[in-house]
C-alpha cells in the first residue's frame, strides 16, 4: 500500500539522516505529503505510524518556516512607507508635466526618480530568487543621473555673470534686457572695428549686411539733411534684420564719425539668426531692436530735455504716419 510505503521511506530518511540538512527536510517534507494524500483510506496502525514520524520529523525541524531576507517585528509598517514613496514617486511625476519653469521642473523630476529608486529597489529586493526588476531600477538611475546633470546646467547659464562697468552701461543702452551671459556670448562673436575722424560708415544707398553698434565715440546721422548725432549704444542695420532685404536693402542715411576716433562692433545677419535659436537671446534682441528704433526717431527719449508731445503724439511718429 502507498501508506505503508511512505511510513518505510520516513523512517529509513530519520534513520541514515539523523542530524538533519536540507535535502533531508525536503525529503521528510514529500513523504510525509504522500501521507496525507492517503489519510482517507489507511489501517489504525498506519495511522498511529504516520502520527510518530510527523512528530519526529516536526522535531527534526522538516517543518520550520523558511528564513526571510528581511525579519522586522512590523512588516506591514515597512511594506505600507516604501507603497507610499511609490504613489508619491509617480505623484510628483505628474506634477513636473506641469511646469513650464524648467529649473522647477528638473528638480521635482529628481526627487520623483529618488524616491522611484527607493521604492523599485525595495521591492526589487523582495523579489523572489531567480527574479529581479534590474532594469528598471538600472534606468531609473540613469534618468536621476540625466536630470541631475540638466539642473546643474540649466542652473548654470541662468546665473548672472559680472560684467565691467563699461560692458554694463553699453548694455543697458543697446539691449537693456538682455542677459548678461548672453551679452558675453555676443560681444566674443563680433567683430571689433576702430575708425578715425569724418570716416564714412554708411553713405545713402549702401548695402546693409550686418548689425553696427557703436561702443565708444560719436558719429552724425544725416536723414534728408537733417543731422543727428550718435553716441554709444546706437545700432544700425536692425530694420533689414527684422523686415529683410526685400523691404530694407540699402541705408537711407549717411552715417559720419564725429569723433577723434571710434569704435563699433559687426554681427553678420546670418551669425545673428544663428544665435537668435536661443529664445531668451532673441527676445531681448529685438527688444533692443525697438529701442533703438524708438531713440533714433524720437519714439523715446532721454529723460533730460524730453520733449512733450504733439497732440498725444511725438512729432517723429507724426511724420512717420
Amino acid at each position: 500500500m502507498p501508506e505503508l510505503l511512505a511510513c518505510w521511506r520516513l523512517s529509513r530518511i530519520l534513520h541514515t539522516n539523523p542530524t538533519g540538512g536540507s535535502a533531508r527536510d525536503e525529503r521528510l517534507a514529500g513523504w510525509s505529503f504522500l501521507l496525507d494524500a492517503h489519510a482517507g483510506h489507511q489501517t489504525e496502525p498506519v495511522a498511529h505510524a504516520k502520527g510518530a514520524l510527523h512528530d519526529t520529523a516536526r522535531e527534526a525541524g522538516a517543518y520550520a518556516p523558511k528564513e526571510t531576507k528581511i525579519d522586522f517585528d512590523n512588516m506591514n509598517t515597512l511594506q505600507t512607507v516604501f507603497v507610499v514613496l511609490g504613489h508619491l514617486s509617480f505623484a510628483l511625476t505628474f506634477l513636473s508635466f506641469t511646469q513650464t519653469n524648467l529649473i522647477r521642473l528638473r528638480i521635482i523630476a529628481v526627487v520623483s526618480q529618488v524616491l522611484g529608486l527607493a521604492y523599485n529597489g525595495w521591492v526589487n529586493y523582495k523579489m523572489p530568487e531567480g527574479q529581479d526588476i534590474h532594469l528598471v531600477v538600472f534606468w531609473l538611475a540613469m534618468f536621476l543621473i540625466l536630470n541631475i546633470y540638466m539642473l546643474m546646467r540649466e542652473i548654470a547659464t541662468t546665473l548672472e555673470v559680472p560684467l565691467a562697468t563699461e560692458d554694463r552701461e553699453l548694455l543697458v543702452k543697446s539691449f537693456p534686457t538682455i542677459h548678461s551671459r548672453d551679452w558675453v556670448e555676443l560681444m566674443k562673436r563680433g567683430t571689433k572695428k576702430t575708425f578715425q575722424k569724418d570716416a564714412v560708415l554708411l553713405a545713402v544707398g549702401d548695402s546693409t549686411k550686418c548689425l553696427q553698434l557703436i561702443v565708444k565715440g560719436k558719429a552724425v546721422e544725416i536723414r534728408d539733411g537733417v543731422k543727428k548725432e550718435c553716441e554709444s549704444g546706437t545700432l544700425w542695420g536692425e530694420l533689414t534684420y527684422v523686415m529683410g532685404n526685400d523691404y530694407y536693402n540699402s541705408s537711407p542715411v549717411d552715417i559720419i564719425v564725429s569723433s577723434d576716433s571710434l569704435t563699433l562692433m559687426e554681427w553678420p545677419y546670418e551669425l545673428l539668426r544663428s544665435m537668435a535659436k536661443n529664445k531668451r537671446f532673441d527676445a531681448a534682441l529685438q527688444n533692443g531692436f525697438v529701442h533703438s528704433a524708438g531713440m533714433k526717431h524720437g519714439l523715446l527719449v532721454k529723460a533730460q530735455g524730453r520733449r512733450e508731445p504733439e497732440n498725444g503724439r511725438f512729432p517723429a511718429l507724426l511724420d512717420a504716419l
